[in-house]
């Protein structure tokens, strides 16, 4: 397991995840290990256990999304990942070990981070052709925990991409009034940001690759005890917009 994420490169983009608009951010390519992609897409091609998410906003926002973990308690998602997926399972891992933590709280400024072992709405992600995912602010509380979200980190798969195929991370401003900058989902690429409930993005257009050929990435989210009032709320399910 390779990782290209560490104290000193932390520290060095401080400055440019606190000032990137239109709200703290970070894309660093690179980000994992090739030969590690290969084996995690392997893996997920091979994992019988994806979920859909049957509620009726699905329908609309969230077009051939599946996901793994859906529901699960932390010791099944262990067993099932360490037998299943190993690869991406110890990827999952350290990405909640509290040296990681450590990384990107020298990254973002936030303390006291918090990793969700329970993976609620994260874990590994499949979007298929055709689906897309709307734009939207994401959960603000813990459905069960009570604590605050903070931070996502997203890590795609995806071998030789293509932009025409679109599928692309837009970040817009919090009136919905202008895209301000994208992010195609290429191999290893990995984006870092701020999430509150004016950071809003998603991938807005259904997918246009060939048929079986899937959007694939890992999504962890991060969390505190608290947060600045001005942040608070309590949503505990993602906000939906259209552009």
């Amino acid at each position: 397991m390779k990782i290209n994420f560490n104290k000193e490169l932390a520290l060095s983009l401080n400055d440019t995840y606190l000032k990137a608009y239109p709200y703290p951010h970070v894309s660093i390519d690179n980000f994992i290990d090739k030969e590690d992609i290969k084996e995690c897409v392997s893996e997920m091609g091979l994992f019988n256990s994806l979920g859909f998410d049957p509620s009726e906003y699905s329908a609309q926002y969230q077009q051939k999304k599946f996901f793994y973990p859906w529901g699960q308690g932390s010791e099944e998602i262990k067993e099932t990942l360490s037998r299943h997926a190993p690869t991406c399972w110890k990827y999952l891992q350290y990405f909640n070990s509290s040296d990681f933590l450590s990384i990107l709280e020298d990254l973002t400024g936030i303390k006291n981070l918090i990793p969700d072992n329970d993976f609620v709405g994260g874990g590994f992600h499949r979007i298929e052709s055709g689906g897309r995912l709307s734009i939207h602010s994401d959960y603000n509380l813990h459905v069960s925990k009570k604590i605050y979200r903070r931070i996502n980190l997203l890590v795609y798969l995806n071998e030789e991409w293509k932009e025409e195929w679109g599928g692309s991370l837009q970040l817009w401003k919090k009136d919905m009034s202008e895209l301000i900058t994208e992010f195609y989902p290429y191999a290893g690429k990995a984006i870092i940001f701020n999430t509150n409930d004016d950071s809003l993005h998603g991938h807005p257009h259904p997918l246009n690759t060939p048929i079986g050929k899937n959007r694939l990435s890992f999504a962890l989210y991060y969390f505190t005890e608290d947060r600045p009032e001005n942040e608070k709320s309590d949503h505990v399910s993602a906000q939906w917009y259209s552009c």
